[in-house]
């Protein structure tokens, strides 16, 4: 899945920071959580947002895509645009950017797991095709074979097509097919079995990486709160 530009959730700035994209979902509402933690008072009308920009890569949280595209033909280049109990403000400090980009740094850590799962998966989707198609093979010889006897059972009296074959041979081939069809019945059962141990694993890093995120947020709005009380961030213009 090719990321967007931007996207709602902190897995957006996958592209910035060298992250892997885990089944493209986005993490929105994980600001709200982290933010529970604070002290400011919440606008009703307006929920507290931010947009991190580095080099044209974004992560933004609680924004609307107006909100989006405004920051995107008004600001250029990397900073931090929040909103914070109804009230914008904005960091182009250095420092400042560069310590909210390493909160995000752990989920690198999970980059080489999530590439390897995806590889699973895709040659697990591989197998099933294969499989797939086989049984399909199987199943129209079987029908093949169905239809040719069924011919002969109801015109007992007529005579044998020149390449029709003995009732041995029929047999033969229906044993062939039934066996084939056993092998393959097992071979999907452990496909199957396979396939659930994947989707264990993806949903044991998709907790992990939430996690990682709910912490990343945590500290991303203590940082934010505390460059409005030491001054870094400033009002728009």
């Amino acid at each position: 899945m090719v990321p967007s530009p931007y996207r709602h959730g902190a897995r957006l700035f996958a592209a910035a920071l060298g992250f892997a994209l885990a089944g493209g979902s986005a993490a929105v509402g994980l600001a709200q959580e982290a933010r529970g933690e604070s002290t400011y008072t919440h606008s009703s009308h307006r929920p507290d947002g931010y947009i991190l920009s580095t080099d044209n890569h974004w992560l933004s949280s609680d924004v609307d895509m107006g909100e989006l595209e405004a920051s995107r033909a008004r600001l250029h280049g990397s900073f931090l645009w929040f909103r914070r109990s109804g009230k914008a403000w904005l960091v182009d400090d250095e420092a400042t950017l560069d310590r909210a980009v390493k909160l995000f740094e752990p989920l690198r850590a999970l980059e080489p797991e999530q590439d390897a799962l995806r590889d699973k998966e895709r040659a697990l989707d591989d197998r099933e095709t294969a499989l797939d198609d086989e049984e399909e093979r199987i199943d129209a010889a079987m029908e093949r074979l169905e239809a040719s006897s069924g011919d002969e059972d109801d015109d007992d009296d007529a005579p044998a097509a020149p390449d029709a074959r003995p009732s041995a041979e029929d047999d033969r081939e229906r044993e062939e097919l039934a066996g084939r069809m056993g092998e393959l019945r097992a071979k999907q059962r452990e496909l199957h079995a396979e396939q659930r141990a994947i989707e264990s694993d993806e949903r044991e890093l998709d907790a992990r990486e939430d996690r990682l995120e709910r912490d990343a947020e945590s500290s991303l709005w203590k940082l934010m709160d505390e460059t409005i009380a030491n001054g870094t961030a400033r009002e728009p213009k």
